[in-house]
């Protein structure tokens, strides 16, 4: 058992692997997050895409928010353009950011809602 032991050692140490990362290496800059907002007091929130069942929870999420946060403000989705899902097909999406990014300012955002899982 001994012999085995060593020849097998002996191979171990001979043994060249070659091993190739299937991760490839990334290329995206990373842009950091805005800091978060302490307080939605008399802020203004605008909605970003509609989705299945957009109007129940997004109407949901805003009572919520109204409850907590006095003077919170809503655009609603519908009110902003680019905002929906068909304007974010790839033959469109750069002009939609860019209106959505103006309807923005336009109205006055101080956070935006985007998703809220489905």
């Amino acid at each position: 058992m001994e012999e085995i032991r060593s020849h097998a050692s002996e191979f171990l140490k001979a043994a060249t692997y070659e091993v190739v990362n299937p991760v490839p290496e990334s290329h995206l800059t990373i842009t950091p997050l805005a800091p978060r907002i302490p307080d939605l007091n008399g802020k203004t929130i605008c909605e970003v895409t509609g989705g299945f069942r957009a109007d129940d929870r997004k109407s949901f999420i805003r009572k919520m928010l109204k409850e907590r946060f006095a003077g919170v403000k809503f655009v609603t989705f519908d009110q902003i353009e680019g905002a929906d899902i068909q304007a974010q097909a790839p033959n469109v999406r750069e002009k939609s950011l860019e209106a959505m990014k103006n309807d923005f300012i336009k109205n006055g955002g101080d956070a935006v809602i985007s998703g809220n899982g489905q």
